[in-house]
């Protein structure tokens, strides 16, 4: 697999000195979603939370398992690139 032809980047301001390290920390120093985050898998819908940047608080989602999947695997680099 080699690098795409285009690239979709999604750039949005995340504030400033600490707050904003903490935010992209999330991104660099842990996996793409860690075990508590989900709250259960049944009857094939996954449901888990998040916290909300507008709001701060934290919200539940539910998707079907597939739909799920794809958005952990947006979140998975291509083989070969690393995250710095």
């Amino acid at each position: 697999m080699g690098v795409p032809n285009k690239w979709v980047v999604d750039c949005a301001h995340v504030g400033h000195g600490k707050p904003a390290l903490k935010y992209l920390s999330r991104y660099l120093y842990r996996g793409v979603i860690s075990e508590n985050t989900i709250v259960s898998v049944q009857d094939s819908l996954v449901t888990f939370k998040y916290e909300d940047s507008k709001t701060g608080k934290t919200q539940h989602r539910t998707l079907k398992g597939e739909n799920f999947y794809w958005l952990v695997l947006q979140l998975v680099l291509p083989k070969d690139f690393r995250r710095i």
